[in-house]
């Protein structure tokens, strides 16, 4: 019996342990890049990105306060999706109703929503609603690196990547 007591008060440690040292990485996150991210007024990105199996070009545009329309197209179909950060995000597809603008699923517009956000979920994550969890390190083309959770508040994860570790703060 103690000895399970003891595994429950240690597992409870590294729980609190690893989610205090997420949050540490994330605000010293933000305060390095929230400044210069704050100055980021909008962005613009054309490329190509794999759908189904296909490459299809993409423009992106984003703009503060949590604007984002996405364009793929080829040169048999078309879909864009927009959030204009007012109105409920909203998608269309030339194979679908004729084009016509149609709401987006509850959870799609959640992520849509999320990804419009041009600072990241890392900058201001409480604020958000977010916890970060330490996962970790890896190494990544040779360099360490922190493995990162971002849960929702449905304790879901919204986000797991990687952040080189700095040789210094």
């Amino acid at each position: 019996m103690r000895h399970i007591r003891r595994l429950i008060l240690f597992l409870t440690l590294a729980a609190t342990t690893h989610a205090q040292l997420g949050h540490e990485i994330a605000q010293k996150h933000a305060a390095r890049a929230g400044e210069r991210l704050a100055m980021l007024t909008a962005l613009r990105a054309e490329g190509r990105t794999f759908i189904n199996g296909e490459v299809v070009p993409f423009l992106l545009v984003a703009q503060r306060p949590n604007r984002l329309r996405v364009e793929n197209f080829t040169p048999l179909r078309r879909a864009l999706q927009v959030c204009d950060g007012e109105q409920a995000p909203w998608i269309s597809h030339t194979e679908v109703k004729g084009g016509a603008p149609q709401d987006m699923t509850e959870s799609d517009a959640k992520d849509f929503i999320a990804n419009a956000d041009l600072d990241g979920p890392l900058v201001n994550s409480s604020a958000k609603g977010y916890t970060v969890d330490y996962a970790g390190e890896e190494s990544i083309e040779g360099r360490s690196a922190y493995k990162l959770l971002l849960m929702n508040r449905s304790d879901n994860i919204f986000f797991s990547g990687w952040m080189h570790r700095p040789t210094r703060w």
